[in-house]
């Protein structure tokens, strides 16, 4: 979680690099990180809620990507089959963010 081990990631070959748990480092650390190593590529898991306003606040920080993928995919959705509430979740952060599908 250092930038030391996050630049040694980098030139170790990594096109991307996991932060896991976002929610121990956050959104500013992100800033701070990216500030003197604008060449790395994060991608941020745990912590990352299932709105548009917590991704659009990572993506300000300036990571890759997020993972959102235990909130959205909860034991309870893919048990009950309720494909067509995780897909309107998906929508509501899409239109939220204004990505075009």
């Amino acid at each position: 979680m250092t930038p030391t081990e996050f630049q040694q990631a980098h030139l170790a070959g990594s096109p991307l690099i996991k932060l896991f748990p976002g929610s121990s480092m956050g959104a500013d650390y992100i800033k701070h990180l990216l500030a003197p190593l604008p060449h790395l590529k994060i991608v941020v898991t745990g912590g990352v809620q299932v709105n548009a306003l917590s991704i659009k606040t990572w993506l300000d920080a300036g990571v890759f990507a997020t993972g959102i993928g235990s909130q959205l995919f909860s034991k309870e959705a893919i048990t009950t089959g309720d494909y067509k509430g995780i897909t309107e979740k998906l929508k509501e952060i899409l239109l939220t963010l204004n990505v075009k599908r």
